[in-house]
């Protein structure tokens, strides 16, 4: 294993671990009473999203996981799913103290992200590998 994908295998789920971690940060620090819709639309439609896009292209191009970058479905899937779990439902239990249950179809929207990710990342390492082959 390469130095490069040795480091990568660490770096990129500490990278996407903080975007994430950085997203409910920012829900319960930084957003008021009327920034619902903004931070919708903005880190749940589109910066976590994003970051599940890239982190599972960079996992399948680096090939640093192997066959382990199939991981990269339930892992993205769950924190997926809990991303809205731990803001507007948190703070829907917090304000009405009744529990309620995370959105299981969130899992798969995460999961199928993750796996878009992971099929360009494997077809821009199956081309650079073929462009490589070729000079």
């Amino acid at each position: 294993m390469t130095k490069h994908a040795n480091r990568s295998r660490f770096l990129l789920p500490a990278g996407y671990l903080a975007v994430w971690l950085l997203a409910l940060l920012f829900f319960w620090c930084f957003t008021g009473a009327t920034d619902g819709m903004a931070y919708t639309l903005l880190i749940l439609w589109l910066a976590l999203p994003a970051a599940t896009f890239i982190f599972a292209l960079l996992v399948a191009k680096t090939a640093c996981w192997g066959r382990m970058s199939l991981l990269c479905l339930p892992v993205c899937g769950i924190l997926y799913m809990l991303a809205p779990y731990l803001t507007f439902t948190l703070a829907n239990m917090l304000s009405t103290h009744r529990l309620h249950t995370p959105d299981w179809s969130a899992l798969l929207i995460g999961a199928g992200i993750s796996l878009l990710g992971l099929a360009v990342g494997r077809v821009l390492r199956a081309f650079h590998a073929r462009a490589a082959s070729h000079y």
